[in-house]
C-alpha cells in the first residue's frame, strides 16, 4: 500500500518554495526603482513642478463631472478624488513623492499583483500531480486515497501560502520603500482619524477617503474649532429651509435645551421677529401646558441628584380626565416613555396610597387606587440627565437604561412624600379626585361588560343594524367608514368595496368628549356604537392591536356641520383612543367640492375639483360648454360616484391625521373644546381672518 506523507510538510520542503522568495525579493527592488524613474520622468513632463500635475489631474476630473456620458456613482468618486488633490495642494504634500503613502501603495499594489499569478502556477502543479512519495511517515493509510481527497489537501495548502505570502509581500513593500526613500511620507494620513489639540481638531490630520466622510465635513457634521457648533446649527436649519421649499418637509422644530437660554429669530425679509424663552423650566412648561384649564394647585417642582444622575418633575393637576405626561432624557424627548416614566408612576402610586391610607381617606377593606385613577387629570414633565444612556430600538425614542428607574423612584418618592406632608389639603383634593376618576371607572367597566355580554350582547354585536361589516377577516386590510348621516351611509354601503371596508352611519352631533366623563361618553349611542366596531377598548384599557380595522376613516359633509363633527370625532379619538393615532390609523376622507361636466355629442367629460383653484383651471379647459355641480352633501352622489372620489384606495385622497407638537395638541384641544370660553374666543380672534369667508 502506497505510504502519503503529510502534504504541507511535503510542499514545505520543495525547492520551488525558495526560489519564489528569492523572485519576490528581486521582483520589488526592481520594481521599487521603476516607480522612482516613473515619478522622475513625471517631474520632467510637468517641469519639476509636481503642483501642476496635481492641478492638470484636477482640471481633467472637473471636466469630466460635466459630461453626461459619465455614470452618477462614478462622478460621486470623481468628486471625492478631486477634494483630495486639493487637499494636497493646499498643504504642500506631494503625493507622488517616493517614500510617500500613495505612492508606496501604488507600487505595493502592482508588485504583489505581479508575483502573485507565478506563486500560484508554481505551487498548483501539484493539484494536477498523481505524484506518490515515501519519507518520513506522519499518516499511515490502511486503505487507498481518493483522489479527492488528495486533491483538496492540496487546495488548502495552496490557499494557506498563498495568504501568508501575500501579506509578507505587503509587508516587504513598505520596509523597502522606507530603507530606499525614507519614511518623510509617512506623515500623510493613510486613513480616516482626527489629531485632537485640546479643544480644536488639526484638520491636518483629516483625510477624506470617501464620499461618507467628506459629506460629513461638508455638511459641518465634524467641528473643527470653538464655532464649529454654531456652524453646524447654521447647516441644520439651512438644510431644513431647503427641505421645506422643495415641499420634503412642512415644518422646522427648535428645542430649547437650556432653562434661561434666550433665542431670537429673526426674519431680515419681514422684519418679524420670535423670542423664546422659559425661565421657570419644567415647571413654566407645565403651567404653560395648563394655561387654559382649571388647574387644582400650583406646580409642583423639584430637582435631585441619584447616582450622578440628574432628575427634575414639575407636576400640576387640572379639572380634566386626561393624563399628560412628557418625558426627557438629557432634552430628547422620549416619545415612547421607557424606564424614566416606569420609576415615576411606580413611586408616585406607591407613595399616594400610602399617604392615602395612613390619613384613612381609603379604608383597610378597600383596595388600593389605581396608578390610571391617580394620575386622572394630572400634566407632568420627567427631564432626567445622565452620562449612560441606553435607548430601546433604533428610533431612540425609549429609555432602557435600568439606572434611571431607580434613580427617579427614589427621588419622587423622597420629595412627593415630602409635599404631600407640608401641603394637606393639596393632597386631600387629589386622593378625592382619584376616589372619583375610581368610581367612575368602575362605571365605565360595567358599561363595557353590559355591551359585551348578557342581553345586549347580541344587540351590541351588530350595533342595532348601523354596522355594515367588512366580509373579510384580515383587520390588516380593513377599513371602516365613519359616515355623517343615514343618507350618505346608505351611498356608502351601495358603493363600497365590501370585502375589506366597513360602513357606520352617524345620527346627528356626538357629545363633546372634552367636556363629559367616560361614563357619559359610553352612555352616547354614538360613542357607544364607534367603540363596539373598533373592539379594542376605550380610555386606558384601550389596545390598539387589539383594533379591527387598519384604517378609520371620517367621512362627512364639506360643509360646517361636517367639519364639526370631524373635530368632536377627532377629540374623541384624541382623548380615548389616542394610540389610533400615533400608530397612523386615523384619516379624514376627501371628497370633492365640484362635479364639472362637459358634453360633446354623445360623449361627456366629467372632471371631479377639490379646490376652488382645480375649478378655475378646469373652467378654463372646458370653456364656457359646461355643467357644473356644487356638492353640498355626500348624500347627493350616487354610490358610483362617492366610490370613484371618496372610498376607492386606488383613486381617493385621504388625510392622515397626525400630531407633530404633541404640546401644541393639547394646548388647542384644551383651548377650542373645553370649557372656557375667553381662550377659545381670543385664540379665534387672533388666528381666523374672517375677511376669507366674507361674501
Amino acid at each position: 500500500m502506497p505510504l502519503i506523507r503529510n502534504e504541507t510538510i511535503k510542499m514545505v520542503k520543495k525547492k520551488r518554495l525558495y526560489i519564489i522568495f528569492i523572485v519576490l525579493a528581486v521582483l520589488v527592488p526592481m520594481f521599487t526603482y521603476a516607480q522612482m524613474k516613473s515619478a522622475e520622468n513625471n517631474r520632467d513632463k510637468f517641469g519639476g513642478d509636481w503642483r501642476l500635475e496635481l492641478q492638470q489631474a484636477i482640471t481633467d476630473n472637473q471636466n469630466s463631472l460635466g459630461s453626461d456620458r459619465v455614470p452618477e456613482e462614478y462622478k460621486k468618486y470623481r468628486t471625492v478624488y478631486i477634494q483630495q488633490m486639493q487637499y494636497y495642494l493646499e498643504n504642500d504634500i506631494n503625493p507622488k513623492e517616493p517614500g510617500g503613502v500613495t505612492f508606496t501603495r501604488e507600487f505595493m499594489n502592482n508588485a504583489v499583483g505581479l508575483f502573485i499569478p507565478l506563486l500560484i502556477m508554481a505551487i498548483a502543479s501539484d493539484l494536477v500531480s498523481g505524484e506518490r512519495t515515501t519519507g518520513t511517515i506522519k499518516m499511515l493509510l490502511t486503505r487507498p486515497v481518493k483522489r479527492w481527497k488528495v486533491l483538496l489537501s492540496k487546495l488548502i495548502t495552496l490557499i494557506m501560502f498563498v495568504s501568508i505570502i501575500v501579506v509578507s509581500a505587503y509587508i516587504i513593500c513598505y520596509v523597502i520603500s522606507g530603507a530606499v526613500f525614507g519614511y518623510k511620507g509617512f506623515g500623510m494620513p493613510i486613513f480616516t482619524g482626527f489629531k485632537v489639540v485640546g479643544t480644536d481638531v488639526d484638520m491636518s490630520a483629516v483625510h477624506a477617503v470617501d464620499q461618507w466622510l467628506y459629506m460629513l465635513m461638508q455638511a459641518g457634521l465634524i467641528c473643527t474649532s470653538a464655532s464649529g457648533l454654531h456652524h453646524l446649527v447654521w447647516e441644520i436649519v439651512d438644510n431644513a429651509v431647503d427641505e421645506h421649499l422643495a415641499k420634503f418637509c412642512s415644518k422646522i422644530d427648535i428645542t430649547l435645551h437650556k432653562d434661561g437660554l434666550r433665542i431670537v429669530l429673526k426674519d431680515e425679509r419681514s422684519g418679524n421677529q420670535d423670542e423664546y424663552m422659559y425661565e421657570g423650566g419644567a415647571s413654566q412648561f407645565v403651567a404653560f401646558l395648563n394655561e387654559n384649564k382649571d388647574v387644582l394647585h400650583d406646580v409642583i417642582h423639584f430637582y435631585a441628584e441619584k447616582d450622578d444622575i440628574e432628575v427634575e418633575v414639575a407636576i400640576q393637576y387640572n379639572a380634566g380626565y386626561t393624563e399628560t405626561l412628557a418625558s426627557f432624557v438629557n432634552s430628547i424627548p422620549t416619545r415612547g416613555g421607557g424606564t424614566h416614566e416606569t420609576g415615576f408612576r411606580a413611586a408616585y402610586t406607591r407613595v399616594m396610597n400610602d399617604y392615602a391610607r395612613r390619613t384613612s381617606m381609603i379604608k383597610e377593606k378597600d383596595k388600593n387606587l389605581e396608578g390610571n385613577d391617580l394620575r386622572e387629570g394630572m400634566m407632568a414633565v420627567i427631564s432626567v440627565k445622565m452620562s449612560e444612556v441606553e435607548f430601546v430600538g433604533q428610533t431612540k425614542d425609549q429609555l432602557g437604561s435600568a439606572s434611571a428607574r431607580s434613580a427617579v423612584d427614589s427621588v419622587v418618592s423622597e420629595n412627593i412624600q415630602r409635599f404631600l406632608e407640608e401641603n394637606p389639603q393639596v393632597a386631600q383634593t387629589l386622593i378625592r379626585k382619584a376616589v372619583q376618576a375610581s368610581r367612575a371607572r368602575e362605571a365605565a367597566r360595567k358599561a363595557r361588560d353590559e355591551m359585551r355580554t348578557g342581553k345586549k350582547r347580541s344587540e351590541s354585536s351588530n350595533l342595532n343594524g348601523k354596522l355594515t361589516p367588512a366580509q373579510s377577516k384580515d383587520f390588516t386590510r380593513n377599513e371602516l367608514f365613519i359616515v355623517e348621516g343615514d343618507s350618505a351611509g346608505g351611498s356608502a354601503k351601495q358603493g363600497r368595496d365590501s370585502k375589506i371596508q366597513a360602513i357606520l352611519p352617524l345620527k346627528g352631533k356626538p357629545l363633546n368628549p372634552e367636556k363629559a366623563k367616560l361614563a357619559d361618553i359610553l352612555k352616547n349611542e354614538e360613542y357607544r356604537a364607534i367603540t363596539s366596531a373598533i373592539g379594542a377598548g376605550i380610555g386606558t384599557e384601550f389596545a390598539v392591536e387589539d383594533s379591527n380595522y387598519s384604517k378609520i376613516i371620517i367621512m362627512t359633509d364639506a360643509d360646517t356641520d361636517g367639519a364639526h363633527i370631524q373635530v368632536l370625532l377627532l377629540t374623541f379619538f384624541y382623548r380615548y383612543m389616542k394610540p389610533l393615532i400615533d400608530a397612523g390609523k386615523i384619516y379624514i376622507a376627501q371628497p370633492p367640492l365640484y362635479k364639472l361636466t362637459r358634453k360633446s355629442g354623445k360623449m361627456a367629460s366629467v372632471r371631479y375639483a377639490w379646490t376652488d383653484e382645480e375649478l378655475a383651471n378646469y373652467m378654463k379647459e372646458f370653456g364656457n360648454n359646461v355643467e357644473l355641480q356644487r356638492y353640498k352633501g355626500l348624500g347627493e352622489m350616487n354610490p358610483d360616484q362617492l366610490w370613484e372620489t371618496t372610498m376607492n384606495p386606488e383613486t381617493r385622497a385621504l388625510l392622515k391625521v397626525e400630531i407633530v407638537d404633541a404640546a401644541k395638541a393639547e394646548r388647542r384641544v384644551s383651548t377650542l373644546m373645553g370649557d372656557k370660553v375667553d381662550p377659545r374666543k381670543r385664540w379665534i380672534v387672533e388666528n381666523v381672518d374672517f375677511t376669507e369667508y366674507e361674501e
